[in-house]
């Protein structure tokens, strides 16, 4: 019994996470039958059933001794629970079509991305003809147009009509072991289409919330663009801040992906909290006193989720925001809640929403990440004894962070694109600083171009392309490094799960000085390797 004690203690000190799993399963059970075909009506009701039962089981059984029936009917409930709202996910967007060509009419949802030979175009469909009539229909198109001037001027919030067949992803070819219909179907997009025969309707005067964004980012791009910043630096620039990597060069990603720096151009937990602290600090000069802390707190908020709109909502942004909020209220409460149990908190309810998040690529390597720094960073930490060199002391939590994050997310980094960056400490400790430094400046840059001083403006223009510069020198020298990455091994899902095992029963061998944990570890690595040379 002493060996589980500290498991048993951190999971029940973690209600949301036993809740968590359970609703997971029931979407992942969903998702393997592709929503199955039972009655929408069927599921809402047993689910009504299930939620019966648990009321009745917490209004008659007072017994401590019964406790487990409870919990087995939470399992039972948040796992249906997840097998529901998966199905009428898999119902929504696995729609049928019509079997000739006819007409569509639809909306913009973003400017047309430019290809080899044709305009790219994520678009809402509103209608299609069928027969004489215009049926009502609202799902998500991605269709092509041909490559001409009208294409180019059209933006989001636009409405068009054009004229084909829709393709199902089912229908589209399969590259290699990558499911390409299952990602299309994963990310809301119920069809395809190529078309030459389109012409547009109209543009509305108000946009919606990601219409307006989109054009917000566009404008301040161009703003980028303005201010003399061009090349490399703008494209890097704009990721950073604005999550717009369209202009990335080929060439600079591959030197990022190498050097293991890829994580700094996607928006995650790195770039809410730096934002945070940059307009909490502003705040703490236009409101101080403890007695407008509340206010601060709602502007730093506010000022968050702004930014998470202005990038549209990625999946990783809005984790790092939800945590940021809840901290937030939590310290308006004077509560001190458990990390991992906000973790949870926040991957509940995105799922709940949204369960096809569970499958993307940037939702599951952002919350592992940050699980895996919660859960290890501080052994890692504590390895050597207390550091009173401030910067040594910044220089090792900078190590023991990465390592943790490295940890958690190698697995799937190896499983997703068959990489791992072998010098991805020294690339941390390289691009982190300066990442923190370019974003913070980012705000006063944007601000400085409302005062009349231009050559304020000029002055941050030149000392972020500076501090870009010498991060892309940086990661461009890194990932010249003999043996930069290991390119030369793709697990199958069922090796990266030992892959977890493993590296979770290290560390606990090591935490707990646990030889059964050590076995473990030690069986899996070598069931990993007898899979390995079965393939």
């Amino acid at each position: 019994m002493k060996g589980i004690e500290p498991f048993l203690i951190f999971w029940q000190a973690h209600p949301f996470l036993r809740l968590l799993l359970p609703l997971m399963g029931g979407i992942l059970l969903a998702d393997v039958g592709e929503g199955y075909s039972f009655p929408p009506e069927l599921l809402a009701w047993s689910e009504v059933f299930l939620l019966c039962i648990g009321l009745g089981l917490a209004f008659t059984l007072h017994s401590y001794r019964f406790r487990y029936l409870f919990g087995c009917w939470c399992f039972l409930f948040f796992f249906f629970l997840g097998f529901w709202v998966g199905c009428n996910r898999w119902r929504e967007v696995k729609t049928e079509w019509p079997t000739e060509a006819t007409v569509y009419e639809a909306g913009l949802l973003d400017y047309p991305h430019p290809k080899r030979r044709s305009y790219l175009c994520e678009v809402r469909l509103k209608a299609f003809l069928d027969g004489n009539v215009m049926q009502q229909k609202e799902v998500n198109l991605l269709l092509y147009l041909p490559k001409d001037t009208l294409v180019e001027k059209l933006q989001p919030g636009d409405n068009i009509r054009f004229y084909g067949r829709v393709r199902l992803p089912d229908s589209l070819t399969k590259v290699e072991t990558f499911d390409y219909a299952r990602y299309l179907y994963h990310h809301d997009v119920s069809g395809t289409l190529y078309t030459t025969h389109w012409q547009f309707l109209n543009r509305k005067n108000g946009g919606g919330w990601k219409e307006d964004a989109l054009k917000l980012r566009k404008g301040l791009l161009e703003f980028y663009a303005s201010s003399g910043l061009s090349g490399d630096e703008l494209a890097v620039l704009s990721a950073l801040t604005l999550g717009y990597k369209e202009d990335l060069s080929e060439e600079v990603e591959e030197q990022y992906s190498v050097s293991g720096a890829s994580h700094v151009l996607a928006l995650s937990g790195l770039h809410v909290g730096i934002l945070c602290m940059v307009i909490g600090g502003f705040l703490n000069l236009l409101l101080p006193g403890i007695r407008l802390r509340w206010l601060r707190g709602v502007g730093m908020i506010i000022g968050v989720w702004l930014f998470v709109w202005l990038v549209e909502m990625p999946v990783s942004a809005i984790r790092a925001a939800t945590m940021c909020t809840l901290f937030i209220i939590g310290n308006f409460l004077t509560r001190v809640g458990f990390a991992m149990n906000t973790l949870a908190v926040t991957a509940f309810f995105m799922l709940l929403f949204q369960p096809f998040n569970l499958f993307d690529v940037g939702f599951q390597m952002s919350f592992v990440a940050v699980a895996s720094i919660l859960l290890l960073q501080r052994m890692f930490y504590d390895m050597l004894p207390r550091i009173s060199n401030p910067v040594l002391r910044y220089g090792w939590e900078i190590t023991t962070l990465s390592i943790a994050a490295q940890v958690g997310v190698a697995p799937l980094i190896l499983f997703y694109f068959s990489r791992f960056s072998v010098y991805f400490l020294l690339t941390n400790l390289w691009v982190i600083p300066l990442t923190w430094l370019i974003v913070a400046l980012s705000l006063p840059f944007l601000l400085s171009a409302l005062l009349p001083w231009e050559w304020l403006h000029s002055v941050f223009a030149l000392l972020l392309e500076w501090l870009i510069g010498l991060m892309n020198k940086g990661v461009e020298w890194l990932h010249l490094l003999p043996g930069a990455a290991w390119d030369n091994w793709s697990p199958s899902i069922w090796m990266v799960g030992l892959l977890y095992g493993a590296m979770g029963s290290l560390c606990w061998a090591f935490r707990f000085r646990s030889g059964r944990a050590l076995v473990v570890a030690l069986f899996s690595i070598a069931a990993i390797c007898l899979l390995e040379l079965c393939r």
